[in-house]
Formats: C-alpha cells, sequence, structure tokens
C-alpha cells in the first residue's frame, strides 16, 4: 500500500518539476542567445564604417566599440 502512495506523489511531482525544468532550460538559452548578441568587438566588422555604424545604430555602445568615447 505505501508504495502505491508514492507513485502517485511521484506522478503529481512530475508534472510540477517538468514544466519549471523547461522554463529554467528556456531562460538559460534566452541569456545566453542576447549575450552572444551584445559581444561585437571591432574583429566583428570588415571596416570601420560598419563599425560606426552599429555604433549609431545603438549610441549607448553595449558592446564598448568606442572605449574613450570620443565617438
Amino acid at each position: 500500500m505505501q508504495s502505491n502512495c508514492w507513485a502517485r506523489y511521484g506522478q503529481k511531482g512530475a508534472l510540477i518539476f517538468a514544466p519549471l525544468l523547461v522554463l529554467a532550460l528556456l531562460l538559460v538559452f534566452v541569456s545566453v542567445a542576447s549575450a552572444q548578441d551584445n559581444n561585437l568587438n571591432c574583429a566583428d566588422f570588415s571596416s570601420q564604417a560598419e563599425a560606426q555604424a552599429e555604433l549609431d545604430r545603438n549610441p549607448s555602445d553595449p558592446n564598448n566599440l568606442d572605449a574613450d568615447d570620443d565617438g
């Protein structure tokens, strides 16, 4: 009789745990993807004009393309 009780508890636990696991994995995937988007450096551009266009597109400069703040 005791094993039947644990079996029912395990199924309920799985119903709660599985969606939480999926959510956690999605959060990790999204954070890794967004971190990769913000890791540009000068080597990622074929010219200074391309790097300047990226800086002009996002003047907050999350990639630190303009480290000396001279534009």
